[in-house]
C-alpha cells in the first residue's frame, strides 16, 4: 500500500536523488507503469553520467536500480559501461568492489555462468591484491579470508584456494 509523503523541510534533491529513485523503485509494485518508466529513465540518465568521483554514487547506484529493475535485454546493455568503470575505478578497491558486484549481477541476471565465474575471480583477486597491501596481520588475513571464501566455490581456483589457505594457517596467530 503507497502513502503519500510530505516532507516539512526542503531537500537537495541533487544528493538524496538516488535514494529517492531506489525507495521509487523497490515499492514498484505499487506505482503505475508509466510512473515506473519515469524512474526508470532518470536512472539512466544518471548512469550514463561521465565518470568523475563525484559523479561515482549517481552511476554505480542507478546502474544498480536498472540491472535489478530493467528487463534482462536492457541489462546486456550496461556490460560495456560496466567493463569501462572497472578500467577507471583500478586505482580504488572499494569502487572497484561496487562495480565488480553489478556486474556479478548482470552475468548472474543473463546466466553467463562462465562470466560469473571470470568476475568472482576477478574479486577475490582484488580481495589478495588488497591483503598484500594491508597495514596489519589481521587486515591481511581478514582479505585472505575473503579471497579463500570466493575460491572455494570456483572449481578452476581450487590450488589458489589451497595455497590461500595454508598462508591463512601460517599468518595465524596461535
Amino acid at each position: 500500500m503507497c502513502q503519500q509523503l510530505s516532507i516539512p523541510y526542503p531537500v537537495q534533491v541533487k544528493i538524496y536523488l538516488p535514494e529517492i529513485l531506489a525507495y521509487c523503485l523497490y515499492t514498484a509494485e505499487c506505482l503505475k507503469q508509466p510512473i515506473k518508466e519515469g524512474f526508470l529513465s532518470k536512472a539512466k540518465q544518471l548512469a550514463s553520467l561521465p565518470y568523475s568521483h563525484d559523479n561515482f554514487y549517481f552511476i554505480e547506484s542507478s546502474l544498480r536500480m536498472l540491472v535489478n529493475h530493467c528487463p534482462i535485454d536492457d541489462i546486456k546493455n550496461y556490460v560495456l559501461q560496466l567493463k569501462d568503470l572497472l578500467q577507471k575505478t583500478s586505482d580504488d578497491p572499494l569502487k572497484k568492489h561496487q562495480i565488480l558486484d553489478i556486474a556479478i549481477e548482470v552475468a548472474q541476471n543473463t546466466q553467463n555462468r562462465e562470466k560469473v565465474c571470470e568476475l568472482l575471480e576477478q574479486k577475490a583477486s582484488l580481495f589478495e591484491q588488497e591483503a598484500h597491501q594491508a597495514a596489519s596481520i589481521h587486515q591481511e588475513i581478514h582479505f585472505l579470508k575473503k579471497a579463500a571464501s570466493i575460491y572455494v566455490n570456483l572449481p578452476q581456483c581450487h590450488q589458489k584456494w589451497t595455497h590461500l589457505i595454508q598462508e591463512i594457517e601460517i599468518k595465524s596467530p596461535r
